[in-house]
């Protein structure tokens, strides 16, 4: 049996959360949450009952901080899954616990994600300005991490060995991260009774097609900007609409092998649902990333000349 403790930014109440196991599993965690939430709740019901005054709200940091924790934190699961699956599959031990280890630090920092950070709000539940600027903050800061240790290494394999080299630079660093998400989807899967057994193999094939299409998308935004313009909007403007018509297909084609590695429908109301979400998050970070890189290009080839 395992344990640890949260502490709600909100009440300042220490939760202790007990486990079965040395880690907590997924279920645990979604239940862990759910009863400190209500329990903070609760308290802060009682508080202003007793002081006619709302609780405020802990301070959970900006939409863009908010949402590059909570991708950093889904990104540490998925290495440690890769490395759990890796680990059992090979018979090496060592690198099964590792994995383990890896995704129970993460399901503690996801409870506390969830009990100290407002719900992600979805591009579907968009109902003010307010609301998209707090949905297109979360989304840029929960692809950063990815996303930048995609545009690292296909920068640097592509000085080192040309545009193939950096693409598979940029495969090789989303691979495990693919993988153990859709191993991740698949378990989900699994626990629900809609799918019979995890398949690894799947997993594997559906990870290498959305890495691959990852680096490809990485190399067509950071090159938006490049084609020649007379100015600096003109060539903004071109690099954001080709930033945009890049990232858009390669982040639906990446959702699209992760549901049907996993099983899932391709076009129930949560697929559209899904797609719609990840249409315009892709859309507005591809069209942000190519301007920026449209405008440093133009700027750079200015300073050459």
């Amino acid at each position: 049996m395992g344990n640890f403790s949260i502490t709600s930014d909100r009440t300042g109440q220490v939760y202790d959360v007990l486990t079965a196991g040395d880690t907590p599993t997924p279920e645990e965690s979604a239940r862990a949450s759910a009863m400190i939430k209500q329990a903070d709740d609760a308290a802060a019901d009682k508080y202003e009952a007793e002081t006619g005054r709302s609780l405020p709200m802990g301070d959970s940091g900006n939409a863009i901080y908010r949402g590059f924790d909570v991708g950093k934190t889904t990104g540490y699961n998925a290495l440690g899954t890769t490395l759990e699956s890796i680990g059992g599959l090979t018979g090496i031990e060592g690198i099964a616990g590792l994995g383990q280890r890896m995704q129970g630090d993460a399901r503690e920092e996801q409870v506390r994600e969830a009990v100290n950070m407002p719900a992600p709000t979805q591009f579907s539940e968009v109902d003010s300005f307010g609301s998209f600027l707090t949905a297109t903050g979360e989304a840029i800061g929960q692809t950063a991490p990815e996303m930048g240790g995609t545009i690292g290494a296909t920068l640097l394999g592509t000085a080192a060995g040309g545009p193939a080299a950096g693409i598979a630079a940029g495969t090789s660093v989303g691979l495990p991260l693919f993988y153990g998400r859709n191993i991740d989807t698949q378990r989900s899967e699994v626990a629900a009774g809609n799918l019979g057994e995890v398949n690894e193999w799947n997993a594997f094939m559906a990870a290498g097609g959305q890495s691959l299409l990852s680096a490809v998308g990485t190399k067509l935004v950071i090159g938006a900007g490049a084609a020649p313009a007379k100015n600096l909007f003109s060539r903004v403007g071109r690099a954001a609409v080709d930033g945009t018509v890049a990232e858009i297909p390669t982040e639906l084609g990446q959702e699209v092998l992760q549901r049907l590695q996993a099983g899932q429908s391709l076009d129930d109301d949560d697929a559209m649902e899904t797609y719609f979400n990840v249409a315009v998050g892709a859309g507005l970070i591809g069209g942000g990333v190519g301007s920026v890189g449209g405008a440093c290009l133009l700027y750079t080839s200015d300073a050459a000349d």
